[in-house]
């Protein structure tokens, strides 16, 4: 926090990437509710869904061509005007009298177009954010974009959901559209006031700008992240705990449909709508605070307390404790929360300047294929050997995370001691 309110480019550049998550999220729902008015609807939904996660899977070449990328901020410019314009031609195909699965057809690939260009975009983001921080301060000002941009996220999906009350497909497209132009002003500004386009960190030096391809890039990449102690554990605990995390919405809301009324809070919606808050509030609280509360402490002891966390949170889906759950699932996004931006850190002051966005890129692609993966194995076995069975297996992986990477923490911190 105190970063974001001291530094004021940051604080400008800050607050274009936050309208730029929100155009990221603001229509999603209204294409989701949309597609739920079309014949064979599940089809539509499920397009949707999958345009929404592919792009995540290209963050390793997103990051390679933002290595590549003189200029980073200006890049960051261009990229949000063509977004906003892409969203401009939603909104006219809207006025159109087309038929429902052609439009929907079509706005899915503008928008996957749109989501791919902003991995591009977030590759650009960390380069920059260290040219206008610094290092010292890397953690802190990462962390607090993180957990912004986690409240953003929620409050976009209920404002489009509201806009939508008001306004139509089209008309929310346009405003849609309009959160990339502010976007794209307000890195325009940043980009001004601090000339970032002829500062060391975003130059086309040759130290900074990657010339290699992407096959030597990678190979750089895992040259310089294999030999630093302690952080492929970290990334890979990471990744784990992240596809654990993408099992524990649907398991609870299997849950809470199995369980009738002892896991009900009002009713399903109400309380699968209270377990994803608290779970985007405790990603937000540790991304701003937690980052700020426990800088001095290594991200090695985070790998374990959080997946200890999970275990906590799994057990109490055992027992059947709607109330312990949401406590627990607090505790779980505020440790992930953490360790996020202190990995992010470690990277940045590890790797080399010119493949840092490569880095974070296969960093962010392992993460979120965990996800998919973790949900579709334990989905699989809560639907063929039983919910408590998969509960069970999760509480088992947790607790041995836990144990291994406590010991390794403990060894990477006697081993710093001496």
């Amino acid at each position: 926090m105190n970063v974001f309110l001291k530094n004021s480019n940051f604080r400008i550049f800050s607050l274009g990437s936050f309208f730029s998550t929100a155009g990221d999220i603001l229509f999603y729902l209204a294409l989701i509710t949309y597609a739920s008015k079309l014949e064979n609807y599940s089809l539509a939904i499920s397009l949707i869904g999958i345009t929404e996660t592919a792009p995540h899977l290209f963050g390793t070449i997103g990051g390679y061509f933002a290595d590549r990328s003189a200029n980073k901020l200006r890049s960051m410019v261009h990229l949000a005007l063509f977004r906003a314009g892409l969203y401009l031609i939603v909104g006219f195909l809207f006025c159109q009298n087309l038929p429902g699965w052609h439009l929907v057809l079509m706005v899915i690939v503008l928008n996957f177009f749109s989501d791919s260009l902003g991995i591009y975009s977030y590759g650009l983001q960390s380069p920059t954010i260290v040219a206008l921080v610094g290092e010292k301060q890397l953690g802190e000002a990462q962390g607090f974009n993180n957990g912004f941009n986690q409240i953003i996220t929620m409050l976009a999906q209920f404002v489009g959901s509201g806009l939508l009350l008001v306004m139509n497909y089209s008309l929310l497209a346009v405003v849609n559209a309009g959160t990339f132009l502010v976007a794209a002003a307000l890195f325009a500004i940043t980009s001004r006031r601090t000339n970032l386009q002829k500062a060391k960190p975003v130059t086309s030096e040759s130290t900074n700008i990657n010339r290699d391809s992407l096959g030597q890039t990678l190979k750089k990449v895992y040259r310089q992240t294999i030999h630093i102690p302690g952080l492929v554990p970290s990334i890979l605990t990471l990744t784990l705990v992240n596809g654990i995390l993408g099992t524990m919405d649907p398991l609870f809301a299997i849950l809470v449909r199995n369980s009738e009324q002892q896991m009900l809070i009002l009713n399903f919606s109400f309380t699968i709508a209270c377990y994803t808050t608290a779970l985007g509030l405790g990603v937000a609280s540790g991304g701003i605070l937690g980052t700020l509360l426990f800088k001095n402490i290594p991200v090695q002891h985070f790998s374990w307390i959080t997946a200890l966390m999970v275990m906590g949170e799994f057990s109490m889906m055992l027992l059947r404790q709607v109330w312990l759950c949401l406590v627990f699932c607090v505790l779980v996004g505020f440790f992930a929360g953490i360790m996020g931006p202190k990995i992010t850190k470690w990277i940045t002051t590890s790797v080399e300047r010119s493949i840092l966005s490569s880095s974070m890129g296969t960093l962010n692609m392992l993460v979120t294929i965990s996800q998919p993966l973790g949900t579709a194995i334990f989905t699989t076995v809560a639907t063929v050997g039983g919910l408590n069975t998969s509960i069970t297996s999760l509480i088992a992986i947790s607790f041995l995370t836990a144990l291994i990477t406590s010991i390794l923490a403990l060894k990477i911190t006697t081993k710093s001691a001496n």
